[in-house]
């Protein structure tokens, strides 16, 4: 592999590791990514720019799981002008503002950015996408839409934003990075078709052969996920029309037992006729029997914070074929009539949901509140899902032909090693991009204006400035002892205390009989300058030496 298309990994836990957190669509997509990125790029230099030291050691630990043998790079955050060594710096969200704004703070021009759409529709989201306006991104960053209606929603956020700075400012420039439209991908092997584990699990189901098995995959949340009253009722349809039995497979997991109750005591209601099965889809094994013992796979999905959804394409993976609601990136993967069927949906006029937005932005209603009213403005059309059930489950040859074309659909376009492609082609186009753009001025200083030094913002909190001229001088003759007073200061535990010691005696002994702030740091690199001016500092706060201007 060549260094084309090389990336730096963003790594926070929250964004890759599904253990001990809530199994989520984003955490699933960054787990899988994170995967499949290591396997193909393992035997090369791999960059983690991480926060904290021990996100780094799981980055590299998993790497090494994963059989990576190229070395490790760590890339602290708080320096992120390593990035440059890789050319694009990859993060798991769309949230880019203030990744541009600490490189621009140093070169606009040393690396990219890419980051990615999962869920837009929360507050933090929706502030970031207006920021892409303001914040110092360019033409060579990039934000991965993941289907069509993303770049849809994220384009007439731009539009919205971009009008206000026009009436308000006279705004005329609005620079914005790239909006690409890449899908998430998947393992495609790891659904292949398997009609062993089909037989195992059918029978460990007790879901015998000729009846149909309908599966659900994902979280079972009514106000989060997907409202289940749809495919309730079309399914109940479908098995009285069809004369088959029909069972569901509720593949996820409930956020409590309370939800679990309400969403099992509604399939009873709504669709007696067919048989439930709840299986854990946190345990691996389990969901793996359970994508084989489907026949038909089902996401009547209603919810705005849907924007790609994975399980179809797993779905798809897994040869099986596919009856989702015609709704966001589900219109970009399942082919209506040749990998199963997409179903009309209904949806409030604009101006319904205002009240919503304003209950939401004045912390009335939560997130997950915001979710549940909004989806109760939204349907799923009951009477042609329950034609497509019913379509299925009566023609043997129509349910292989869609899941076969599914399949041969998801391995061409959707594997990993082919988005990946994708991604890299994305990267060097970006670093082509950002070469080619003229140099920053030179005599502009570049600010992070809601981030100021908070010397600089408190300047007139001050007396004065220590200055070049200003002489140090040591004020405790006794000064080895004296030290002992910033070793048991409390603050300084959270610094690396033996490293703090050690450059301040070098200081105080530099100092001798006198010196001059400009005589102790010259011949210094900027850095190091900064740093015997911040150990001079430490030292006069705890009276060892004095600083004292040159006119005395």
């Amino acid at each position: 592999m060549s260094d084309a298309g090389k990336i730096a990994i963003f790594y926070h836990p929250d964004g890759y590791d599904v253990q001990g957190r809530p199994l989520m669509g984003r955490r699933a997509a960054g787990k899988s990514f994170l995967e499949a990125w290591l396997r193909r790029r393992g035997n090369e230099d791999l960059y983690c720019c991480a926060s904290r030291a021990a996100d780094f050691k799981q980055f590299e630990d998993t790497a090494r799981a994963m059989g990576a043998n190229g070395p490790v790079r760590r890339i602290p955050l708080e320096q992120p002008e390593g990035c440059a060594q890789a050319g694009t710096l990859y993060y798991p969200g769309p949230d880019l503002a203030i990744n541009a704004w600490r490189r621009y703070r140093r070169d606009p021009r040393g690396y990219s950015l890419m980051g990615v759409t999962h869920t837009i529709c929360t507050k933090a989201v929706m502030d970031s996408i207006g920021e892409y306006l303001t914040a110092p991104l360019e033409d060579w960053d990039a934000v991965i839409c993941t289907s069509q209606s993303v770049r849809q929603s994220v384009d007439l956020a731009l539009a919205a934003n971009a009008e206000h700075l026009r009436r308000r400012i006279g705004a005329t420039k609005f620079p914005i990075p790239r909006l690409p439209i890449i899908p998430l991908g998947i393992n495609t092997q790891d659904f292949a078709p398997d009609a062993a584990l089909r037989a195992k699990t059918r029978k460990t189901l007790g879901i015998p052969d000729g009846d149909i098995a309908v599966l659900f995959v994902g979280r079972l949340s009514m106000h989060g996920k997907a409202h289940p009253a749809a495919m309730l009722a079309a399914l109940e349809r479908a098995a009285n029309a069809s004369g088959k039995k029909f069972h569901l497979i509720l593949c996820g997991w409930f956020a409590n037992a309370s939800i679990e109750q309400a969403y099992k005591r509604n399939a009873q209601q709504i669709c007696p006729s067919v048989k439930l099965h709840d299986v854990d889809g946190r345990d691996d094994a389990a969901r793996n029997g359970a994508w084989r013992a489907g026949d038909i796979f089902v996401s009547l999905v209603d919810n705005i914070q849907e924007t790609f959804g994975l399980t179809p394409v797993e779905a798809m993976a897994a040869g099986l074929p596919a009856v989702v609601s015609d709704w966001d990136g589900y219109r970009d993967t399942v082919r209506h009539g040749v990998d199963g069927f997409r179903i009309p949906t209904l949806m409030a006029p604009p101006a319904m949901g205002e009240a919503l937005v304003d209950r939401y932005s004045a912390d009335i209603d939560n997130y997950d509140y915001y979710l549940a009213r909004s989806t109760y403005f939204v349907s799923v059309d009951v009477d042609a899902a329950a034609q497509a059930f019913e379509r299925l489950a009566k023609d043997d040859d129509l349910r292989a032909r869609m899941g076969a074309a599914g399949r041969e659909r998801a391995v061409r376009d959707f594997d990993w090693q082919v988005i990946l492609g994708r991604y890299e082609e994305l990267a060097q186009t970006l670093g082509e991009r950002r070469r080619a753009a003229p140099a920053p001025d030179a005599n502009v200083r570049r600010i992070w204006p809601q981030r100021l030094s908070p010397f600089e913002m408190f300047a007139n909190f001050t007396t004065r400035f220590p200055q070049g001229a200003d002489r140090v001088t040591i004020a405790n003759p006794d000064w080895r002892y004296a030290l002992n007073s910033v070793r048991a200061d409390a603050i300084a535990s959270i610094e690396n205390i033996d490293v703090l010691m050690a450059d301040l005696e070098k200081v105080m002994m530099a100092i001798g009989g006198g010196k001059t702030i400009g005589e102790l740091s010259a011949n210094q690199q900027p850095q190091q300058a900064m740093r015997i001016l911040a150990l001079l500092l430490r030292l006069h706060k705890f009276g060892l030496v004095t600083i004292a201007t040159a006119d005395g």
